[in-house]
């Protein structure tokens, strides 16, 4: 009987160490919390508790772009749970269109996902870790802003609202502008 129950537990222990996923496959994820974009490259920021990271790559399509990511930094790249895709305002509208029609039909990318532009200075503020993408959504929450979505932009963009983000002194500010 105690044999019986002895070899019944090693093969259920031989399952589940078999068919369990690997310790590795979960700690090569990479869980963007937001995509900053610019005409020639695409930088993923994850916020941890304990510092913002970035990882950059050139940018021609999404698809490109996460592939390089992942031969680059040997992470497979996670996009759905990104709150933002925020744009360098040194895109011209036909460039801005053509970025968000990239993510928008990009199959990792929720439709609820915000489309903002950033000056240059915010980026490289943002980029240096003198804010996170938590205080962004924060700051665009406090002043309620409009709520447009990934999913609102066609592709005539003129006419539509957009956050900015800038630098005022040091402080990050965020306005909104309609194309």
């Amino acid at each position: 009987m105690i044999k019986k129950l002895f070899a019944v537990l090693i093969i259920i222990c031989l399952i589940l160490g078999l068919s369990a996923c690997g310790f590795n496959e979960i700690s090569k994820k990479l869980v963007a919390d937001a995509v900053i974009v610019t005409d020639s490259k695409m930088s993923i920021l994850v916020d941890s508790k304990d510092e913002m990271k970035i990882y950059d790559t050139d940018f021609d399509t999404v698809e490109s772009s996460v592939e390089k990511i992942k031969e680059k930094y040997d992470y497979e790249l996670f996009l759905s749970h990104s709150k933002a895709i925020i744009v360098s305002t040194e895109v011209t509208i036909k460039e801005l269109s053509d970025i968000i029609q990239k993510f928008k039909f990009y199959y990792q990318i929720s439709p609820d996902t915000k489309v903002i532009l950033a000056e240059d200075n915010a980026l490289k503020a943002l980029k240096k870790g003198d804010f996170t993408t938590k205080e962004i959504n924060t700051i665009i929450k406090n002043k309620k802003m409009c709520d447009d979505r990934i999913c609102n932009y066609d592709t005539v963009l003129t006419g539509k609202d957009f956050e900015v983000i800038f630098d005022k002194e040091g402080e990050i500010e965020v306005r909104k502008i309609t194309l």
